[in-house]
């Protein structure tokens, strides 16, 4: 994740995710170390050539956060949510892949809070449902 090149950093997340998605609670000893680099990402990736990196990171840390489970990622969990809310109301031009990636991410982190992810469902809905709504184009 140190890399200068991009593509290798957006390579490591998706490995980084699917090692915590596939080891589950095993990974809980790495989350310490790991969770902050992936925050820190999320914070500082803002300008457009590291739009994908950034969406990576939300990816990586909604399967983190549901490989460790709640009593692990509740408490960083209000955090990253309130950046990830402020992230979905910014404006997105149409090949930012964020917007996606939140939608997935949503889902991973409702199933790992669950009630407590109640309080942020006026947040997610809007757009959840919006995204439902899309017609397809397949020409």
């Amino acid at each position: 994740l140190q890399s200068p090149r991009n593509i290798v950093r957006e390579g490591a997340l998706t490995s980084l995710a699917s090692v915590a998605d596939s080891s589950k609670e095993y990974f809980e000893k790495y989350y310490s170390v790991v969770m902050p680099i992936l925050v820190n990402i999320l914070q500082t990736a803002g300008d457009k050539s590291l739009r994908l990196l950034r969406a990576k990171a939300i990816e990586c840390i909604s399967l983190v956060g549901m490989a460790v489970g709640k009593e692990k990622f509740g408490p960083d969990s209000k955090a990253i949510m309130e950046m990830l809310m402020r992230l979905q109301q910014q404006e997105m031009e149409d090949d930012d892949p964020t917007a996606s990636y939140l939608l997935q991410a949503w889902a991973r982190i409702c199933k790992c809070l669950s009630n407590d992810f109640l309080p942020y469902l006026p947040v997610v809905m809007p757009p959840l449902l919006a995204s439902a709504r899309l017609e397809t184009d397949v020409s």
